[in-house]
């Protein structure tokens, strides 16, 4: 059949499979168009990505931060709860306590009232007799019941003093920077003391001279005989000696000083000595000439 006698709508089959490559090519350049757009985000998706990782990074450091501060704060508060179950009598916050082993406490029920005045025994006690100018000075603060039977002693924080003392006079005392309001419950506080029992404190004394406001007067004590004095309410203690040494360097330092002006007055007096001792020969001499020439 020639061409011309072909049905109207019929293509050859080279015609047909032209068209249907074209299609395919015309697809496929359509594909990459659209994923070469996906590809290539526009600056503002960057911009938004990057604003979105800073934003998580800074949430990040502040989440850490904030868990140090959490972890750093709970430290803190367990050895402050560790200090303070150590404690059995409340007295100031640097003190140790202990109690006689050999006396227990007895039940709340079995002491419930105060121990008399006359039938608490207070001693103060320095760890040494004397102490060199540098070295820590610790006081020992000791509550007795001298009672026969248990009973309640007051020895709160506002209840207790230690008291050193130079030349008859009080020097320094723990009212001096007292903070009632910081000891909180430990200001007012009472405690069962078996009869014949004792409870102990202890106080490292700063050696930091100040005045009755709490402010400094001075860089540290003079070197001398001291005396420590506790008291309790109106219980007082009896004095017990101490000294503080002088800084040896001070102590070379003034022996230095004095033997140089022990030299200088050695030579001046050495001096003074040569100065007259011709004037002396002279006057000596005078007599002998004139009683020659007489002669």
């Amino acid at each position: 059949m020639s061409p011309s006698a072909r049905p109207p709508g019929s293509q050859p089959r080279r015609t047909q499979a032209k068209n249907a490559a074209s299609a395919t090519r015309a697809s496929a350049r359509s594909t990459a168009r659209s994923g070469s757009r996906t590809r290539k985000p526009t600056p503002a998706v960057y911009r938004r990505r990057r604003l979105a990782v800073l934003v998580f990074a800074l949430v990040v450091v502040v989440l850490l931060v904030l868990a140090g501060w959490l972890l750093v704060k709970g430290i803190q508060a367990q050895v402050r709860a560790a200090g303070e179950g150590s404690t059995e009598m409340n007295a100031a916050p640097t003190e140790a306590v202990t109690e006689d082993p050999a006396a227990p406490a007895p039940e709340e029920s079995e002491a419930s009232g105060m121990c008399p005045t006359d039938a608490v025994g207070l001693t103060g006690r320095p760890d040494k007799e004397s102490y060199a100018h540098d070295a820590t000075v610790t006081f020992e603060y000791i509550v007795k019941n001298n009672h026969s039977a248990a009973c309640r002693i007051a020895v709160g924080t506002n209840q207790q003093e230690y008291m050193v003392k130079h030349d008859g006079r009080v020097v320094w005392t723990t009212r001096y920077c007292a903070d009632p309001a910081a000891d909180g419950d430990a200001a007012d506080v009472e405690q069962v003391f078996a009869a014949g029992s004792e409870k102990r404190s202890s106080l490292q004394w700063n050696r930091i001279p100040v005045d009755e406001n709490c402010n400094r007067t001075a860089d540290a004590f003079e070197p001398g005989d001291y005396q420590l004095v506790v008291k309790l309410g109106d219980t007082e203690s009896a004095a017990v000696d101490f000294v503080l040494e002088e800084d040896p360097a001070v102590v070379a330092e003034r022996e230095e000083k004095e033997r140089r002006e022990r030299e200088q007055a050695e030579a001046e007096e050495s001096a003074a000595e040569e100065s007259a001792a011709p004037e002396g020969e002279d006057g000596a001499g005078e007599p002998a000439d004139d009683a020659e020439s007489e002669g």
